[in-house]
């Protein structure tokens, strides 16, 4: 859907249902199975309502998008749960000055 875009990293969920695509700026693809078709969404900290960690491969978040809404994600690795969990933290684009 978004030709143009360059990706530097690829998270895969462990079910390989979502992936989370690094295209920079702080912002992410993604990339969501539903059934024989594909949900994508490019997303910014700010597009995030919720975001939470459940155990250290699961992230949960909430968007602000009424047609998506998001969901809990389940990674293989706990790095790639964490790295996503905080790139998506709202200070991590356009943060606040230490």
């Amino acid at each position: 859907d978004f030709p143009d875009e360059i990706v530097a990293a690829v998270r895969l969920t462990a079910d390989a249902g979502t992936a989370f695509l690094d295209i920079g700026r702080g912002r992410f693809g993604i990339v969501h199975s539903v059934g024989d078709c594909f949900l994508t969404r490019i997303v910014t900290p700010q597009d995030v309502t919720i975001l939470d960690a459940g155990d250290g491969n699961t992230v949960s978040l909430r968007l602000a998008d009424f047609t998506w809404k998001g969901g809990r994600f389940r990674f293989a690795s706990a790095t790639d749960a964490q790295g996503l969990l905080k790139a998506l933290e709202p200070q991590s684009f356009g943060g606040e000055a230490a």
